[in-house]
């Protein structure tokens, strides 16, 4: 922070991040710990109660995510760029490394990580120090952090966290996002259209929420196949082939995709009529 945040401006010394404020006492983070819910989050320069923590699995332990929103005013104001900062903590780490000054000396397993919202890691690879992709969503437009995104949510030994975090609006300096802690299955395309030829179409299933999402899917037509086992965790791709048409009448059929708790999706397949394209 002594430069400003940009290198070059040292009378202007930047914030400290969330963790070494809650570090040394200065912000006690509200703790997220319900299934669902949306915050409002204020700027962190002028108003320093507004960082939040998320736990793996909603359940308190050495391993969590601090939640802030830096903008480009007051001492930050050199800043590369402004957003969301999802700090990735790892307790167990700090304590074992703090005293040799090596908390992040391993990129693969840092105690005190900025989880870069464009996913390119520059902090690690020292290609950077810090740009304005790295708050979410950046300029990669990033608006989802869970354990399908780039950079993903899970922990330092690739253990799904249960976590996930959208946010829903950034136009202002007050960020609008939605802390997610059980799966949310969603399916796109929802429909497809083909010709009365035989072939394969694909769909891709994905959890938007947090957590871990078993899927499988199953055909609900006749002339509809799925095609390998039909089952996946989290984003995968789903492959639905189709016979030929052979009737002078269109028809239709369904997949149903189904997921963790009471998610379910229905894809709908609508195929010409024999020698209609």
């Amino acid at each position: 922070g002594s430069y400003g945040g940009d290198g070059s401006h040292s009378n202007s010394p930047a914030h400290m991040c969330a963790w070494s404020k809650e570090f040394l006492g200065w912000v006690e983070p509200t703790v997220i710990d319900l299934e669902s819910l949306s915050v409002s989050i204020l700027n962190v320069e002028e108003n320093q109660d507004q960082v939040f923590k998320v736990y793996m699995n909603g359940e308190p332990g050495p391993e969590y995510f601090l939640i802030e929103n830096r903008q480009k005013i007051g001492f930050d104001r050199y800043l590369s760029g402004s957003g969301l900062l999802i700090w990735h903590i790892d307790q167990d780490i700090i304590d074992a490394k703090r005293r040799s000054n090596s908390v992040n000396n391993d990129e693969r397993k840092k105690g005190v990580d900025l989880e870069e919202a464009d996913g390119r890691a520059d902090l690690d690879s020292n290609r950077s120090n810090g740009d304005s992709g790295d708050p979410f969503p950046g300029t990669s437009f990033n608006t989802l952090f869970n354990s399908s995104s780039n950079p993903e949510s899970a922990s330092n030994e690739n253990v799904d966290s249960g976590v996930a975090i959208q946010i829903d609006n950034h136009e202002s300096q007050i960020i609008s996002a939605s802390f997610l802690l059980k799966p949310d299955l969603y399916v796109y395309p929802a429909m497809r259209s083909v010709a009365y030829d035989s072939g394969v179409v694909a769909f891709t299933i994905s959890n938007v929420g947090g957590g871990a999402m078993n899927w499988a899917a199953q055909s609900n037509a006749s002339w509809l196949s799925i095609e390998g086992e039909g089952v996946g965790v989290n984003k995968g791709e789903l492959y639905i082939s189709f016979t030929a048409n052979t009737s002078q009448d269109p028809r239709t059929g369904s997949v149903l995709v189904t997921a963790d708790g009471p998610e379910m999706a229905e894809i709908i397949i609508s195929q010409t009529a024999a020698g209609e394209w």
